[in-house]
């Protein structure tokens, strides 16, 4: 079960709470395909590297060098797939049937298309194994000729479906107070009024102004300087 956490410190509007959300399960869908194709990738190269030999030996086949000699010593050869054998790439594969058969079974299962495994006869004509039911895959994105690697690559998912209700977010908030914001436009005469306040405003300021200025002239002209001492001699 993947978890993903989505906090932020601001109500959102359910428009925007959803574009966020679409981009988070899109980031996690691309994620957790990387992630497992990558696991799985690596697995196969560790494996197909190091030649490690299948307990089907579908890969590699012990060689007696002398069956007559008690003490024979036994060597191992790749098995060829068509042109290629497994000791040049572990990925060597060749239809049998239409089944695909190669030096690993799980490069072989990759290999095979879908339809196979709803075909008695592709998948087993003894019988030992079932063929699935063809009913199930009507509405499957996939189609018949679909790789096995292909659905694999999409992590087997036919859809992503997300359920998000805007009063279980509101409610999972449990917001103390809420505030908004407005843009008011104003009309024309909305403005020759402000501007004719604004200039009363300063017609009333300048007078005062002027006032003090004057009062505070006058009091320095008014000012009695008193006269210095003489000194006697």
């Amino acid at each position: 079960l993947l978890t993903s956490y989505f906090s932020n410190s601001q109500l959102l509007s359910e428009n925007f709470l959803i574009e966020q959300i679409e981009i988070i399960l899109n980031r996690l869908q691309s994620t957790t395909s990387k992630s497992f194709l990558n696991i799985l990738n690596l697995i196969r190269e560790i494996i197909g590297s190091n030649m490690i030999m299948s307990a089907w030996s579908t890969n590699w086949e012990y060689i007696p060098q002398s069956a007559l000699s008690a003490d024979s010593t036994s060597y191992t050869a790749p098995v060829s797939y068509g042109e290629y054998n497994c000791g040049l790439s572990f990925k060597c594969t060749q239809s049998s049937g239409d089944m695909m058969s190669g030096c690993y079974p799980l490069e072989s299962i990759l290999q095979t298309k879908l339809y196979c495994f709803y075909d008695q006869n592709c998948i087993d004509s003894n019988g030992n194994f079932t063929s699935l039911n063809m009913s199930t895959l009507k509405k499957s994105q996939f189609n018949l000729n679909s790789t096995i690697e292909l659905i694999l690559n999409n992590l087997m998912i036919e859809k992503y479906k997300s359920s998000l209700l805007y009063e279980n977010y509101f409610k999972q908030c449990q917001q103390l107070s809420c505030s908004y914001s407005y843009i008011k436009t104003h009309d024309v005469t909305q403005t020759i009024i402000s501007l004719i306040f604004l200039y009363g405003g300063l017609v009333i300021i300048t007078r005062c102004l002027a006032i003090i200025f004057v009062k505070i002239y006058q009091s320095e002209k008014n000012r009695i300087n008193p006269e210095a001492p003489q000194q006697n001699i």
